[in-house]
């Protein structure tokens, strides 16, 4: 099971996340965001929802050589990269 929790980057917000088994969530402060979503293999799936309003959405998980997650590729455009 690849390994997404900690802190990621994205358009100038920091993305908390946390992460047990196969089930994740994140936190963005400054956009009073928060999501719950699903790792299946290097794909991922989430909801959530915030001031900015709410929305779902599928990435994939981008691995440096070590297998390490670095870079999380959203369908609606916007890129995570870990911190």
């Amino acid at each position: 099971m690849l390994s997404i929790a900690g802190s990621w980057t994205a358009m100038g917000f920091v993305y908390s996340i946390t992460q047990s088994g196969d089930k994740f969530e994140w936190d963005n402060k400054a956009l009073e965001e928060h999501a719950e979503g699903t790792i299946t293999g290097t794909k991922i799936k989430a909801s959530w929802k915030g001031k900015w309003g709410a929305a779902e959405g599928t990435a994939d998980i981008i691995t440096d050589a070590n297998g390490r997650a670095i870079r999380l590729e959203w369908n609606n455009g916007i890129h995570f990269i870990r911190k």
